[in-house]
C-alpha cells in the first residue's frame, strides 16, 4: 500500500497502542443515560432473524428521526451475536476508530510523502480530547462509521492519482461514499473536499469536473433525505420564518469559532452544550453579533496567505466545508454544538499546525529543533493526559454540561 522504513512502522505501532490505552477503559463501562437506550434497536425479535425483509425496512425507515441504516445494522449484528452487551459496542468503537487513524495516516501520507507530517496530523487525529465523545458514546457510532466510510472514498479517489486502475479505484470511491451517507448525512460534503483536494494538487481538470457530478448527485439526494427526515419527521413542530433562521445564521458564526477555541483548548468539554443563544425574540449578545466578522476576517487571512503557500487556505476552507453541516446553520436539533462533530473537520487545522511544526523544525538550529521536539512531546503527553480523563468521564457517566449552564459562560474557559 505504503513503503514504510521499520522504525517508522513502530512508531505508528506506538501511536496505535497508545490510543487503545485512551480508550480502554470503556470496555468495563455500561451504557451512556443519554440516547443509547434510544438508538439502539428495541425490536428484538425482529433483530434475532436479521431477514431480508427486516434489513429492507431499516433502509427505507428513519430511525428516530434519523437516517442512518448502516448505523442500525451494525447495531443488529452486535446484538444478535453478543446481545445487548455494553462492552461489545464500546469495543467496536474503539476498533472503528483505529481503522479511521490508519486510513487518516495513509491519506496525508499519500498526498504529502512526509512521514512526520502525516504522523504529527494522526496523532492529533487519533488522541485530541473531543475525540472521547466519538469514541466513548454508543450513540456516536454514526459518525465513526461515516468517517470511516468518508475517508475511505477518499483514500480510493487519490489512489487514482497514481494508479492505472482508475475506474475501479472511483467506483469504490463512489461506493464508499454512498456507505459514508448510509451511516450519517453528515458525508455530504465530501464531493467538495475532493474538489478542494484536487485544487491543492493541481490535478483540477475537465475530465474531473465530469467526475464529481456523480458525488454531487448522492449528495444531493442525501440532503434531500436529511432534509425530510428532520423537519417532517422529528421536528414537524417548527416553524420555518425569516427571524429565526437569521438568529441561526449568525449563531452558526460563532459555533464555528467555539470549535476552534477547543481544538487549542480542549478543557470543559461536555456532552449537548446548550444553544449559547435561543432567546429568538430578543436581540443576541454581542458576543454572538461581532463572531461573523472574526470568522470571514480569518477565512480572508487565509486566503491573503495563498501568495506564500496554500496551506492555511486550503486547511481552513477544508475545516469550514466540512463543519458547515453542523453549525447548526439551520434551526435543526436539540444542541448547536458537539465534540463529535468536529472528528473529520479538526483534520484541515490540524494539517495547518502539523505543516507550521515541519517548518519551523527545518529552518532552525540543532538546540532550537531540540526544543520543538520537546514542546510536540509536552503537547502529546498533555492532551494525552486530558483525553484519559474525558474517557474517564464517560466512564463513570460524568460528560453531560451542568444542569445550570443554559448559554455559554465564559467563566468556564478561565477557569
Amino acid at each position: 500500500m505504503i513503503n514504510l522504513k521499520t522504525y517508522q512502522i513502530f512508531i505508528l505501532f506506538l501511536l496505535l497502542s497508545l490510543t487503545i490505552i485512551l480508550f480502554l477503559p470503556m470496555i468495563s463501562a455500561s451504557y451512556a443515560r443519554t440516547d443509547d437506550f434510544v438508538m439502539l434497536p428495541s425490536k428484538y425479535k425482529q433483530i434475532k432473524n436479521l431477514s431480508f425483509n427486516y434489513i429492507l425496512e431499516t433502509f427505507k425507515n428513519y430511525h428516530v428521526g434519523l437516517y442512518h441504516p448502516l448505523v442500525t445494522l451494525s447495531y443488529n449484528i452486535e446484538i444478535v451475536f453478543f446481545g445487548f452487551t455494553p462492552a461489545i459496542f464500546h469495543f467496536d468503537n474503539i476498533i472503528l476508530h483505529l481503522f479511521n487513524v490508519l486510513l487518516v495516516f495513509f491519506i496525508f501520507f499519500k498526498l504529502s510523502n512526509s512521514f512526520w507530517l502525516s504522523f504529527i496530523v494522526t496523532t492529533l487525529f487519533a488522541i485530541h480530547p473531543t475525540r472521547a465523545e466519538v469514541v466513548c458514546w454508543i450513540s456516536a457510532r454514526k459518525d465513526l462509521l461515516y468517517a470511516f466510510f468518508y475517508l475511505l472514498s477518499v483514500w480510493f479517489y487519490i489512489k487514482t492519482y497514481s494508479s492505472a486502475k482508475r475506474k475501479t479505484y472511483i467506483f469504490l470511491s463512489a461506493i464508499s461514499f454512498l456507505f459514508s451517507c448510509f451511516s450519517k448525512p453528515m458525508a455530504i460534503t465530501l464531493p467538495f473536499v475532493l474538489i478542494l483536494i484536487d485544487l491543492y494538487k493541481n490535478n483540477f481538470t475537465k475530465q474531473q469536473i465530469k467526475l464529481y457530478s456523480i458525488y454531487i448527485f448522492l449528495s444531493f439526494i442525501f440532503i434531500l433525505i436529511a432534509l425530510d427526515s428532520h423537519y417532517e419527521i422529528e421536528y414537524s413542530n417548527i416553524h420555518f420564518d425569516i427571524f429565526r433562521q437569521t438568529i441561526s445564521f449568525i449563531n452558526a458564526h460563532f459555533n464555528i469559532l467555539f470549535y476552534l477555541d477547543k481544538l487549542l483548548l480542549p478543557i470543559k468539554l461536555y456532552c449537548m452544550y446548550p444553544f449559547f443563544y435561543d432567546e429568538f425574540g430578543s436581540m443576541p449578545p454581542f458576543y454572538i453579533l461581532y463572531s461573523p466578522a472574526i470568522l470571514y476576517i480569518l477565512i480572508y487571512l487565509s486566503y491573503l496567505s495563498l501568495r506564500k503557500t496554500k496551506v492555511f487556505f486550503y486547511g481552513f476552507l477544508f475545516f469550514i466545508i466540512t463543519i458547515l453541516p453542523s453549525s447548526n446553520i439551520f434551526p435543526i436539533g436539540d444542541f448547536a454544538v458537539a465534540d463529535r462533530y468536529t472528528y473529520i473537520p479538526y483534520l484541515g487545522l490540524f494539517f495547518i499546525i502539523a505543516k507550521i511544526i515541519i517548518y519551523l523544525y527545518k529552518k532552525n538550529t540543532k538546540y532550537l529543533k531540540i526544543s520543538i521536539i520537546l514542546l510536540l512531546s509536552l503537547i502529546f503527553i498533555i492532551i494525552s493526559f486530558l483525553s484519559y480523563n474525558r474517557v474517564i468521564d464517560w466512564q463513570t457517566n460524568n460528560y453531560a454540561a451542568p444542569k445550570t449552564m443554559k448559554y455559554y459562560d465564559f467563566s468556564i474557559i478561565k477557569k
